[in-house]
C-alpha cells in the first residue's frame, strides 16, 4: 500500500520515463536539439578510448543524431531521440500489471514497452529497407537498359562507320583504276604523238632532201609550165 501511494504521489507529479538510442534506432516521440552542445558530447564520447579501439562509435553516433533531423529545421544539425513514457502511461502498466495474474513487474512492463517499440521502429525500418532496395533495383535495371541500348547505338554506329570504311574503299578503288586508265590512255596518246612527229620529221626530211637534189632543180621549169597549163 506505501508503494502504491508513493506511486500515485510520483504519478502526480508528472514523474516520465525517457527511453535513449544506445545500439539501435527506436520508434521516438521526441526528438531533442543538441546542437549546441554537441561539440561537448563529441569529447565526452572520446573519453572512452577502449570502446572507440573496438569500434568507431562517434561516427554512427553522429550519423545517428544527423539522421533524427531529418523532419527538423535546417538549422538542427543534430538530434537526439527519445521515446517518453509518462507517468500516467507508467500508471497504466502497473494497474494492468495490479489486475493481470502473474503479471510482470512495472521494470518487466516497460522494458516490454521498450521492445515493442523498438519492434516497431525495426520493422519500420526493414520496410524502409525493403522500399529502398525495390528502387535500388529499378534503378539498377534502368541502368542495365540504358547500358545495353549504349552498347546497341556503339554496334549500329561501329556498323555505321564499317560500311563507310567499305564506301571509303570502293570508292579509292575506283579513283585508282581510273587512274590507272587515265595514265595508260595519256601514255598511249603519248606514243601516238611522238609516231606523228616522227612521221613528220621524216617526211621533211624527205621533202628537203627532195627539194636540194638536182632533178628537183632540173625538173622546176617544167612543174612551172605544168602549173601555168592548170591555171
Amino acid at each position: 500500500a506505501a508503494a502504491v501511494a508513493l506511486w500515485q504521489r510520483r504519478t502526480q507529479a508528472d514523474v516520465g520515463l525517457m527511453l535513449y538510442e544506445l545500439g539501435s534506432p527506436l520508434r521516438p516521440n521526441l526528438l531533442l536539439d543538441n546542437t549546441p552542445v554537441w561539440e561537448a558530447k563529441e569529447q565526452a564520447m572520446q573519453s572512452f578510448a577502449s570502446q572507440l579501439e573496438q569500434q568507431d562509435y562517434i561516427r554512427h553516433v553522429q550519423g545517428l543524431n544527423s539522421y533524427r533531423t531529418y523532419t527538423l529545421p535546417p538549422a538542427v544539425r543534430y538530434a537526439e531521440a527519445y521515446h517518453h513514457l509518462s507517468g500516467d502511461d507508467m500508471a497504466a502498466m502497473h494497474r494492468a500489471a495490479d489486475d493481470a495474474p502473474a503479471a510482470p513487474n512495472l521494470a518487466a512492463q516497460c522494458m516490454d514497452h521498450w521492445v515493442e517499440s523498438a519492434l516497431q521502429s525495426a520493422s519500420v525500418h526493414a520496410e524502409g529497407l525493403q522500399q529502398a532496395l525495390l528502387v535500388q533495383r529499378e534503378h539498377s535495371a534502368a541502368l542495365e537498359l540504358q547500358r545495353e541500348q549504349r552498347e546497341q547505338q556503339r554496334e549500329q554506329e561501329s556498323l555505321r562507320h564499317q560500311q563507310e570504311n567499305q564506301l571509303h574503299q570502293q570508292e579509292n578503288l575506283r579513283l585508282h583504276l581510273e587512274n590507272q586508265q587515265l595514265q595508260q590512255h595519256l601514255v598511249a596518246s603519248e606514243n601516238a604523238l611522238r609516231q606523228q612527229l616522227l612521221a613528220h620529221e621524216q617526211a621533211a626530211q624527205a621533202l628537203q632532201g627532195m627539194h636540194a637534189s638536182t632533178s628537183w632543180r632540173i625538173t622546176a621549169p617544167l612543174r612551172m609550165l605544168g602549173g601555168w597549163l592548170k591555171r
